[in-house]
């Protein structure tokens, strides 16, 4: 190893960390008022469809802006854009906590939305800091330790909820998140080093996005495909925390008590999932996933409604649901940084965002429309129906997509192991 080759190990290493240890300070606030939101937004006097159009208001805001993230991350690198993204975001929930209505929050989801264009910066910073050997494991990592930090943050949030009310409670919860998150812009503007060390590239906006358009063309179109596709499966269930509490009676413990066996189930299966990925190959983990996600969407679409099995049974479901989501994206996440050139990750990553954040805003919206005209169960039972009917397809693009990736990695006898 040169002395270049180990100062670029030491970069990947700090980077790593301090990411890390921002995920860990910040996620266990942000846990706590996320089994609640939908409900809080309820009680400030938002229906259904006006909780999924503010998703969608949120999701366009958020993948509009991405686009600019991505040619900012890929033009004048990544830490800027980085850290001041994370200030604004954690500014962002003051609004959420002093909103008097529902209209304020729309106001909130938009300026939320905005305020994360720096997503592209943040997954770039990490594909550029990690080798492709042990990718998996890397990405498994920098979620698992902050899962298992965060196992008990439901159930404190659901202690604040149950002691100060709802709305005050979640108005305590989103200060707290906010305080988290200035902490963290800190450390992410003192600590990170940039990635992207050649000089700034001569580009305009229109070149830099019709490069990566055809790179997407060329090289990405089976990926986009099963995104897209999974976007509008996972969509539909979008007001699941709504048809847990208002619906089948799981009552604000029962949901800190589920957010918190859930991340536990993240804690105990993720690191696994992520060796696996690494070892037996991206495409075998992605198809087992999807089996998993048509049980787990089956079983939540016909759950029993108030009755002494309903907890239990959503238990169990939501186990399911949890260990396909993260085999799902144990997969995706380093399938992609395996595919993308570092020199282009960001705008790759903010169009990719932008599809699928179209889908996912039309997904929302038709179930907030069908939870109120046709019931409460419909979306659901719709999403294991599309969830059956698109499984042969995504088999074939899985095969399409991963057949390279796991010969590369099938052939690399040695793999320096730093885990």
């Amino acid at each position: 190893m040169t002395e270049k080759d180990a100062d670029k190990d030491q970069l990947r290493l700090k980077n790593i960390k301090v990411l890390l240890a921002g995920w860990v300070i910040w996620t266990p606030v942000q846990e706590m008022s996320m089994p609640y939101s939908q409900l809080y937004k309820k009680e400030l006097g938002a229906s259904p469809f006006i909780i999924s159009l503010m998703d969608s208001v949120f999701n366009l805001s958020n993948s509009v802006s991405k686009i600019l993230g991505g040619y900012l991350t890929d033009k004048y690198g990544r830490r800027k854009v980085l850290w001041i993204g994370t200030l604004l975001v954690s500014l962002s929930y003051l609004l959420y906590a002093l909103a008097p209505t529902w209209e304020w929050l729309f106001v909130a989801d938009a300026l939320n939305g905005i305020a994360l264009f720096y997503q592209p910066a943040l997954t770039s910073v990490l594909a550029d800091s990690t080798i492709m050997e042990l990718r998996g494991r890397i990405y498994s990592l920098i979620h698992v330790v902050p899962d298992v930090l965060s196992t008990f943050s439901p159930l404190g949030g659901a202690w604040i909820v149950e002691n100060y009310g709802l709305v005050e409670g979640m108005r305590l919860l989103y200060t707290a998140a906010m305080a988290a998150g200035l902490i963290v812009t800190f450390m992410r503007w003192r600590w990170i080093e940039e990635t992207l060390t050649r000089s700034r590239r001569e580009f305009s906006f229109r070149e830099a996005y019709k490069e990566s358009i055809n790179f997407i063309k060329r090289n990405l179109i089976p990926l986009l495909m099963m995104e897209i596709l999974v976007t509008l499966v996972m969509s539909l269930g979008f007001l699941y925390s709504y048809y847990k509490f208002y619906f089948l009676g799981i009552n604000e413990i029962q949901l800190g008590i589920l957010a918190t066996l859930t991340s536990g189930v993240r804690i105990v299966f993720t690191y696994p999932l992520g060796y696996l990925v690494d070892k037996v190959g991206r495409g075998p983990v992605l198809k087992t996933s999807f089996v998993l996600g048509l049980v787990a969407a089956a079983a939540i679409a016909l759950a029993p409604a108030r009755t002494n099995i309903t907890f239990p049974y959503i238990i169990l479901a939501e186990v399911i649901s949890v260990v396909w989501m993260i085999a799902y994206w144990s997969v995706i996440a380093p399938l992609t940084a395996d595919i993308v050139p570092l020199k282009m990750r960001g705008r790759v990553q903010s169009i990719l965002d932008l599809i699928t954040s179209l889908v996912w805003i039309v997904g929302t919206l038709v179930a907030g429309k069908m939870y109120e005209s046709l019931g409460p169960r419909i979306p659901f039972m719709l999403q294991a129906i599309l969830m059956f009917a698109i499984m042969p397809l995504i088999w074939k693009l899985i095969d399409r997509l991963t057949r390279e990736v796991d010969k590369k990695l099938k052939n690399k006898t040695q793999v320096k192991t730093i885990l």
